[in-house]
Parts: structure tokens; sequence; C-alpha cells
């Protein structure tokens, strides 16, 4: 009689262990231009287009845990073009997330001269380690052009990264963003680009990835070996 309880026991604990694969779904993504926040959950994915924080004052968040693929489509991260601002917009990418666009234009504390009142919002990117961001397409940039000394040579108020020569490749585009705060790993802004993503790809196309700490790695590949070892005992 042990032994029975013991197994429904060990199926219980295994059940509750197992994602529930099942639940998995295709998602719209709400409207979040006006403001709001939405989260894509871990196994879900969303294809729809969505602007994050497009209108004045809004402020709004996106939280992919799963899948959100617009790679024939351009998303705008806290861009108001229509007063020439930008608005308060938050992107986080978990640690299994990917999102896919084919143009992704980041707005960050932009504002032109006779823009309306509202001051300039603030765009943050943020992703945890082994989240990744995709692009099929390109990748532009809006961002302060009062402060030119602070963006990499080719940059004036946009950089654009169209296959013109003369603008940032999504690399510089990237670096600029993480120089700037604007692009985080796990809700931080510490050390070097280069020590916190990886970047494959090319100019206007590739696949940016928060990259785990070394700790992190190192315990995950102990598990593996120890999982291993018991296979083979």
């Amino acid at each position: 009689m042990k032994l029975k309880n013991t197994h429904l026991a060990a199926s219980l604990i295994l059940a509750l262990s197992l994602p529930n694969i099942a639940s998995a779904a295709t998602v719209v993504v709400s409207d979040l231009s006006a403001g709001g926040t939405y989260t894509i959950g871990v196994g879900d994915s969303a294809t729809n287009a969505v602007y994050i924080a497009s209108t004045t004052d809004a402020v709004a968040t996106l939280t992919v845990n799963g899948s959100w693929n617009i790679s024939g489509n351009e998303s705008q991260l806290g861009g108001l073009y229509a007063d020439d601002s930008s608005q308060n917009a938050t992107l986080n990418i978990g640690s299994v997330g990917v999102v896919t666009v084919g143009s992704f234009w980041v707005a960050d504390g932009w504002s032109s001269a006779g823009a309306p009142g509202n001051a300039p919002g603030t765009a943050t990117i943020n992703i945890a380690q082994g989240g990744q961001l995709v692009l099929s397409g390109g990748f532009g940039v809006r961002a302060t052009y009062n402060l030119p000394s602070s963006y990499p040579t080719g940059f004036t108020k946009d950089g654009i990264t169209n296959g013109d020569p003369s603008t940032p490749s999504a690399l510089a585009v990237y670096t600029m963003l993480w120089n700037q705060g604007v692009l985080q790993k796990d809700g931080a802004n510490i050390g070097a680009f280069g020590d916190n993503f990886s970047y494959s790809g090319g100019a206007t196309a590739g696949t940016l990835t928060a990259i785990p700490e070394p700790s992190a790695a190192l315990l995950g590949g102990l598990g593996m070996l120890a999982l291993l070892r018991r296979r083979r005992a």
C-alpha cells in the first residue's frame, strides 16, 4: 500500500513540475499605443503588430515571456512622431522570450524644438539572460539630437540601419542604447555591452542575445554533468 502511495505522490510531483504545454496559445496583444501593460506568457505567441506608448503622455509596458513575431512589420517603442516627442515605454523580454521584428524604432528622451509641452519620455529595453531580440529587416532609432556628442559617428537626430553604409550598423545602435542606459540586462546596466550581450548578423538583420553570467553557465553545465552521471549509473 505504501508503494502505491509513493508512486502516486511521485506522479503528482512530476505532473506539477512539467510545463503545461497544452495551455500554449496564440494571443492578440492589447493595443498599447495609449498606454497600459500586457504580458505574453511562456509558451504563448503573438503575431500582431503593436505600438508601445505612441500617444501623448502614454506609459506602456509589454512583457514577452513567450514569442512575439512581427517579422513583416515594424514596432515603435515610445515613438510619437505626430508631435515630435518620445513617450514612456518599456519592453521586457524574459529568459525564454523571443521578439522578432522587421524594423524596431526606439524613441528615448527625444523632443524637437517647438514640440508640445509634454516632457520627453524614456524608453527601456530589458532583456533577461537567454532572451532574444531578432531583427528580420532593419533597425532604426530616434534619439535625443540635443546631445549629439553622446552618439556614435553617423548619428544626427536619427540613426537608421537601412543598408546605407554611412549609417550605423545594428550592432552600433545596440551598443549606443546600452551606453545610454536604454538597453538593460536583468533590469541592470552594468559593465560593457560585450560582457552582457552577443550579436550575430549583419547591419540590418540579426539576433541580439542576453548572455548568461559565467556562474550561471557553470552551474548549468555542472547540472547537466550530474544528470549524465546519474543516467550512466
